[in-house]
Order: structure tokens, then sequence, then C-alpha cells
């Protein structure tokens, strides 16, 4: 067994990576779990032991470039584009549509795509945990997910944000960016705006 990443516990119990804080490789992400002792993070081997499909538990994505060859190869194409763009905020912009386009694009059908092959995925493999890399049609979780790889190996200030679309009162759960930029903070949201980085107001 691998080991874990550290920013594995610092998501799931913060719901941030932050800006100066890799994912790193052994990275886990079991998602908000409502099983086991509250707070807890279980552990990888029990964490493979769940039999997501039969119980309603979700993937539990991981990220691990030595055991992902799919990801190991988008990675090093996407720094390969992006290393040819010397504006920052044109990299970030870059990488966001690289992200969209790997994971499905802007669809209609995004989140029944995304459920079914998750569902195919860890029944094919008799666990739940599934390699990022193998992901290809993905919602926030994997998106933002994925964007904060490639800014972590190209050296882009990027934090990762797990909590609630528009508030605390908003209409659910949801994963976005949070980048530097030339001294000021903006949001990357791979989901709902791919390609474009905007104020936290806005």
């Amino acid at each position: 067994v691998l080991p874990v990443a550290a920013s594995t516990e610092a998501y799931f119990r913060q719901h941030v990576v932050v800006f100066d804080q890799p994912v790193g490789e052994g990275f886990l992400d079991p998602g908000r779990l409502s099983t086991g002792a509250a707070g807890v993070l279980p552990s990888p081997e029990a964490l493979s032991r769940m039999r997501a499909v039969a119980s309603g538990v979700r993937e539990v994505l991981l990220v691990d470039a030595r055991v992902d060859k799919s990801l190991r190869a988008f990675v090093a194409d996407a720094i390969a584009r992006a290393s040819r763009i010397t504006d920052t905020r044109e990299r970030i912009k870059l990488l966001g549509e690289l992200v969209s386009e790997r994971l499905g694009g802007v669809s209609s059908s995004i989140l029944e795509d995304c459920e079914e092959e998750l569902a195919a995925l860890m029944r094919d493999k008799d666990s739940p945990i599934v390699k990022l890399g193998d992901v290809n049609f993905g919602v926030c979780r994997h998106r933002a997910l994925l964007f904060k790889v490639l800014c972590d190996a190209l050296g882009l200030s990027c934090a990762l944000v797990r909590g609630n679309f528009g508030g605390a009162q908003g209409a659910g759960a949801h994963a976005w960016n949070v980048v530097h930029v030339y001294g000021s903070t903006y949001v990357v949201d791979v989901m709902h705006r791919p390609g474009e980085i905007y104020a936290p107001d806005d």
C-alpha cells in the first residue's frame, strides 16, 4: 500500500488544500463521508474494502501518477502546452480548458455520464477507489482536483476548495479552485465557467 499524501487529511477535515500545499502522490478523496466515526478519516485499507456500488458510498478518488499512466501522460502534455505561454493568467485559462475537455466538456448529460462511468469503474475493480486518470466524465470534484494537480505541476499558486455553491444556503455541494495571479486572488470554476478566472465577488 502506497503512503497517503498529507493533503488527504487536510482536505477531509478542513475541505481545503491550501496554496502552498501540493496535492501530492497518494492523495485520496472519499468525499464527505457519512459512515464511520465522525471526523475520522478511514485508512486506505478500510476505504478499499467499502463496496460503494452496493452501499451508496461515492467513489474514492486517487491521485498518484506513480500508478496512474493516464494521469501521468495528461499532466505531461498539459505542462508542455502551458509552458509555451508566458502570461500566468493565460496559462491558468488554458489549464481550465484542458481540464474541461479531458473530463467531458460542457454537456447537459455530464452528471449522468459521470455517474454511469464511475459505477462501471467501481464494479469492474470491485473497489470504490478510482484513479483520477481513469475518469473521462467528471463533475466539479474531479475537475477542481485535476486543475489543482496541473497547477502544482507547473508551480502555480492554487488552492482546492470544497463547500456549498452560492454559500452555506446555496444550491448544493461544490468544489472549485482559488488562484493567486499577479498579487490578486481569483476564482476558477472548471465546472461552470471553464477557461475563465474571476474575482471572488463576481
